[in-house]
């Protein structure tokens, strides 16, 4: 009787004239080598290293300069302000809450250029109209004094009436807007109105009329503009010095003096370096207008000052001089 095989051997055909040691080896390994993962072969693009170059050096850095692009065009198109002054009249009246203010306050800005500033009787009435309306008047001051501004910006002496108006009514709050707006317009009628709040005790009023006065350049101001070289605020000696050289009047020419040294505005800690830059750029132009020869000589010297924007100023007053 035949023996039985061993479970665990495999039952291999005694004919085949194989050793089963050698037979069970052969078919070892035989499954191993189907088991087995096949060699991996050249990986191709991207995953080879060419490839992988080729994508870090010029793929990513396209998508990237690509995502900047549409960014840029999103903001573009969100902040291009191509509306025209009526959408903000519109605007204005027919809006509610901040988009009043907000329409009345671009609309100021929109009106700085001079090629933008309508001159027909339809644009003035209705500038007029929303300018008195009691209801803008009482849902958000902000909306008339935006208003205000852009009267005054447009230089249409057909504001000067109702401008005029609201200085004599108005409240502490609103008096240094009307008088800037009055000031933009430049017209004489306006001087005694706002001569009358030099001695005012708010330096920011003072500060708006002799600025005011400056642009107006009527001659009744000028004594008033040199007693205002002694207040003691000193925004107010400085742009009354600015103001009288604008006349061509060299009362305030130390002050200039002092205006036109960087060292001078280290007494002050509350002046910025902004706010520095602007004053003394400020001062390079009005002292120009003085064509002083120890202020011309200031002036010059500023040609190698550290900061672009005087430098700038500087080579514009210079030009100007020597266009004269």
């Amino acid at each position: 009787m035949k023996p039985q095989n061993d479970p665990e051997e495999l039952d291999l055909p005694r004919n085949l004239g194989v050793d089963q040691d050698v037979a069970r080896d052969l078919l070892s390994d035989q499954s191993a080598l189907e088991e087995a993962p096949a060699e991996p072969g050249e990986p191709g693009w991207p995953e080879s290293r060419w490839g992988r170059l080729l994508h870090s050096l010029f793929v990513i850095p396209f998508f990237i300069a690509l995502f900047g692009i549409i960014v840029a065009v999103l903001v573009y198109v969100l902040v291009a302000d191509d509306r025209s002054v009526d959408d903000y009249l519109e605007d204005i009246q027919t809006s509610r809450g901040n988009r009043r203010w907000q329409s009345a306050f671009e609309l100021s800005k929109h009106l700085v250029a001079a090629d933008r500033v309508p001159h027909s009787e339809a644009f003035i009435a209705r500038m007029i109209d929303l300018f008195d309306d009691e209801t803008l008047k009482q849902d958000d001051p902000r909306v008339r004094q935006y208003l205000a501004l852009a009267m005054g910006r447009s230089g249409l002496r057909e504001f000067y009436a109702p401008l005029a108006k609201a200085l004599g009514e108005s409240t502490e709050d609103e008096l240094t807007t009307y008088i800037q707006a009055l000031g933009m317009l430049q017209m004489d009628e306006a001087a005694s109105a706002i001569e009358a709040h030099l001695g005012h005790a708010d330096s920011r009023t003072r500060l708006a009329a002799v600025i005011a006065l400056g642009n107006i350049r009527a001659d009744s101001s000028i004594p008033l503009l040199r007693e205002m070289l002694t207040d003691k605020e000193p925004n107010v000696t400085w742009d009354a010095a600015i103001a009288l050289a604008k006349f061509g009047d060299p009362a305030g020419r130390e002050i200039l003096e002092r205006l036109l040294t960087r060292e001078y505005f280290e007494e002050f800690d509350e002046v910025n370096t902004e706010e520095r830059t602007r004053a003394m750029i400020v001062a390079i132009q009005a002292a120009a207008e003085l064509n002083d020869t120890e202020l011309n000589a200031m002036i010059a010297r500023l040609e190698k000052d550290p900061n672009l924007q005087i430098r700038s100023a500087v080579l514009s007053a210079l030009s100007a001089r020597g266009r004269e």
